[in-house]
């Protein structure tokens, strides 16, 4: 578990990281790709984008550990050893039970915990020590938000969502077959129906407020894609998702990464349970 430089929380642990959903802009996977690989008692360095071919997931009871160069003997563990392949790292579940003070967690950043290819038992284990530690809040993002409803959690869980691109469709195609929720009012007709919900408008890509309602959302996060490539967002798409939110009486927090095309003080507003 890492503290984290993303201002909407203090931590981000990643019992679990990986995805199919086959996002084109997504930063985790660039990540993965540098940091990716693990080193065997021989001094093999692995690379499972060729091994382990026709295993969709993968479970690790113990750290595998990866020699960088100029590691100098010191072997670190290996973060992502299966690359972007999706894989359980039962290990760390006890991480924030390390956390001494009440913290704000992102559930796997690296990850999309409530893809349709999770298994039910890796979900209900991370839920588990949510239950295990109330003093901590456990903040999850999905693109697959039908999901949460077959499980429970405590009360000191938010349930968020991600979209803001794709406005037409409502639904794309995973590179397994399945289906992930991308059209802007599908996502919002599912969170209302959840406790302590929020949806992340990152990266915002699209005009996204066209007849959009928030009632009943608890939070709104704003932010723009980053990186080479980077399609920024309008202004007047980030002021329409303001408006609406306002309107509706939920909170917004914009991301600095907002900056570059947003020439007013951020809106940086917190849900009253966090």
């Amino acid at each position: 578990m890492n503290k984290t430089k993303i201002e909407w929380c203090d931590y981000t642990w990643n019992p679990v990281t990986g995805c199919l959903n086959g996002c084109e802009y997504c930063y985790a996977k660039k990540i993965v790709q540098r940091f990716q690989g693990w080193t065997d008692d021989d001094g093999w360095t692995h690379y499972d984008v060729l091994l382990h071919k026709d295993e969709p997931i993968r479970v690790l009871d113990h750290p595998l550990y990866v020699a960088y160069e100029n590691t100098k003997g010191k072997f670190p563990q290996a973060p992502y050893p299966f690359g972007f392949k999706p894989t359980f790292y039962r290990y760390r579940l006890n991480e924030p039970k390390q956390v001494k003070h009440p913290a704000k967690i992102f559930v796997c950043s690296m990850a999309d915990l409530f893809g349709d290819w999770v298994p039910a038992e890796w979900i209900n284990e991370v839920i588990e020590v949510a239950k295990e530690c109330p003093q901590h809040t456990f903040m999850f993002l999905t693109k697959n938000p039908g999901r949460y409803f077959e499980f429970e959690f405590p009360e000191n869980c938010w349930l968020g969502a991600s979209t803001g691109d794709k406005p037409d469709d409502k639904t794309s195609t995973n590179p397994d077959g399945t289906f992930i929720v991308s059209n802007v009012h599908s996502v919002a007709d599912i969170m209302r129906f959840l406790p302590r919900s929020f949806i992340s408008f990152e990266p915002l890509r699209c005009d996204a407020a066209a007849d959009l309602s928030l009632d009943c959302i608890s939070w709104v996060i704003i932010g723009a894609q980053t990186g080479p490539g980077a399609i920024l967002p309008k202004k007047e798409w980030i002021q329409d998702i303001i408006d609406v939110a306002r309107e509706d009486g939920v909170p917004v927090f914009m991301k600095n990464n907002l900056k570059e095309v947003w020439d007013k003080e951020l809106i940086q507003k917190w849900p009253v349970l966090v």
